[in-house]
């Protein structure tokens, strides 16, 4: 698990163990954060902020085309129920309630992405 700074999220000199919703939640979150080419496994994966996100111009329909197709490669999502992106200031403020692998409705409310 990770905790609310990213790190590994250690209690009483052990690492906390998730599974189920709160891993697949983790995953969208992780998936939404990484940038593309930043993994040194594969850096096919991840979003294209610097090349389609960041910067002005982008338009808030080509944004959310392109992280609805980041979560829909994720192998535990079933099916994208809803997805809203709003923009404020320098944030992208992100609604999502998908259905996972095992027929879990997993939302979360108004994830946060700095975008510059």
């Amino acid at each position: 698990m990770l905790d609310e700074s990213g790190d590994i999220a250690i209690v009483n000199g052990d690492i906390v163990l998730i599974s189920d919703e709160k891993l697949v939640e983790q995953r969208i979150r992780i998936a939404l954060r990484t940038f593309l080419g930043e993994w040194f496994a594969n850096n096919a994966v991840g979003i294209p902020y610097f090349e389609s996100i960041l910067g002005l111009g982008n338009s808030i329909s080509k944004i959310k085309a392109i992280l609805i197709n980041e979560i829909n490669s994720l192998p535990e999502i079933q099916e994208i129920i809803d997805f809203d992106v709003m923009q404020d200031g320098n944030v992208l403020l992100i609604n999502i309630t998908v259905i996972d692998i095992n027929g879990n409705t997993i939302s979360i409310e108004n994830d946060e992405l700095n975008i510059i």
